[in-house]
């Protein structure tokens, strides 16, 4: 307990310092998922009033049904402004698959059908895009060109077999890899949100599936090199 009141001092004196040169603005995402020294430091930051020392602000995502203890306590800070955002409506979903297809328009229908599958969740919205691509049931000819059921074909959508809610839809996409990236997800699931590959390696013997299995995760976006510093 001291060494970590110790670092948070040293880390929070060191923040002090440089938005005493330039503001400070610190963005932590997915709030929901930190751990226990990372909220830490932000009750130590709150507890210290690290906020009127110097020009710094912290910014930080959770999701509401998600929310931890020590979120919990951060809201009851008077320190604490919170900004509940609501989920996406239709049009912001229409135009974020228009976005994401990159086209100047897409079909209606496709946009109220995700935006019901969503409930307005832009994980999940972009998540189910991924999935209807995957398995063809969006598809691209070689000029560029998406197919999309046309408008007013109410049923055309009825036979997408997309899953209704985060926990099917990972479970859906997990159930269709081959051994070698099961094995890498598995392991990964194990060594925590970030890992080297040397312990992946450790975990998963054999060499070339491991490296198979880490490439096709790494393409389908399961897995992510971090950015250098």
């Amino acid at each position: 307990q001291q060494s970590r009141k110790r670092l948070y001092e040293h880390l929070g004196e060191s923040l002090i310092a440089l938005a005493r040169q330039t503001p400070v603005l610190l963005l932590l995402e997915d709030l929901q998922w930190a751990d226990e020294l990372t909220m830490g430091f932000v009750e130590h930051l709150l507890q210290e009033d690290v906020f009127d020392q110097a020009p710094i602000l912290l910014l930080g995502s959770y999701r509401l049904d998600e929310a931890t203890d020590s979120l919990n306590r951060l809201q009851d800070t008077q320190t604490a402004t919170i900004l509940p955002l609501p989920s996406l409506d239709q049009r912001s979903v229409h135009d974020m698959i228009s976005d994401m297809l990159a086209v100047s328009e897409t079909s209606v229908q496709l946009s109220r059908y995700l935006s019901e599958k969503s409930s307005g969740s832009p994980f999940l919205v972009a998540e189910l895009l991924r999935m209807a691509i995957d398995d063809n049931w969006l598809t691209r000819s070689a000029t560029g060109r998406w197919s999309l059921p046309a408008d007013g074909e109410e049923n055309a959508y009825q036979t997408w077999a997309l899953p209704d809610s985060l926990t099917e839809l990972v479970e859906k996409r997990l159930a269709g890899l081959a051994d070698g990236p099961q094995s890498v997800v598995a392991a990964g699931a194990v060594l925590g949100f970030e890992f080297e590959q040397d312990l992946l390696m450790a975990l998963v013997p054999q060499e070339a599936l491991c490296l198979e299995g880490l490439a096709i995760c790494m393409r389908l976006q399961l897995l992510d090199e971090p950015r250098p510093g």
